[in-house]
């Protein structure tokens, strides 16, 4: 801010200096040119304090001394507008600082890391499958029951046949109401989930394993 002052300054002492050159170039215009056979008095240089940096005003023909009046003006003009154009400058970088410093110390401050360790991630457990829902394979031994004839066992019989995958079926045995049947897969399925899309009984798996399955019948 103090370079901004400093040019404020330079720049009212270059207006004054300017003023006071308009009067005198004023007072030189509206007066009358002395006699040629009477010397003119010389004109007084300017305090060396206000104006160090231009010669005083020649003696002699007044249109010179005009022209140099003007000279002046002009150049002291010109050195305001310059003067004017810094003072914007400094003006607009002192605001960009003050926006700058504003926008870092509003910024939020992160949390410092915390020193406790992350713990590692979960590991899902494999919950264990159900058992109409066990995968069986090759040879399956089927015990089912109760059936309330032959007839109903019969037709579960078809309904295993008809389970993709199934190539072979065969009853073992039947006794009082329970049987035991032997089918054979040609790809690993879960018995019990397809069966139960093709039986027309509604059963309940109660046990299974890659080469078992056992049925409890409700209907």
């Amino acid at each position: 801010m103090a370079d901004s002052d400093d040019v404020t300054t330079t720049l009212n002492e270059l207006a004054r200096k300017l003023r006071a050159l308009e009067r005198d170039l004023q007072s030189v215009v509206t007066e009358p040119a002395a006699p040629q056979s009477v010397p003119a008095a010389p004109v007084p240089p300017p305090p060396a304090e206000e104006a160090p940096e231009s010669p005083p005003f020649i003696d002699g023909d007044p249109d010179q001394i005009v022209a140099e009046a003007r000279r002046r003006i002009e150049h002291l003009r010109h050195e305001l507008d310059e003067l004017a154009r810094t003072r914007e400058q400094i003006a607009q970088t002192t605001d960009e600082i003050v926006t700058g410093y504003n926008r870092t110390f509003a910024a939020p401050v992160p949390p410092p890391p915390s020193s406790e360790p992350v713990p590692p991630p979960s590991v899902p457990v494999p919950q264990p499958l159900t058992p109409e829902h066990t995968i069986q394979r090759g040879a399956v031994v089927i015990d089912a029951g109760f059936f309330r004839d032959v007839t109903a066992l019969s037709t579960f019989e078809q309904s295993i046949a008809r389970v993709p995958g199934v190539v072979g079926v065969h009853v073992r045995s039947f006794e009082h109401g329970r049987a035991v049947v032997d089918a054979q897969l040609s790809h690993p399925i879960a018995l019990g989930a397809e069966l139960a899309r093709y039986a027309p009984l509604r059963f309940t798996v109660t046990d299974a394993g890659p080469q078992h399955l056992m049925l409890a019948i409700s209907g």
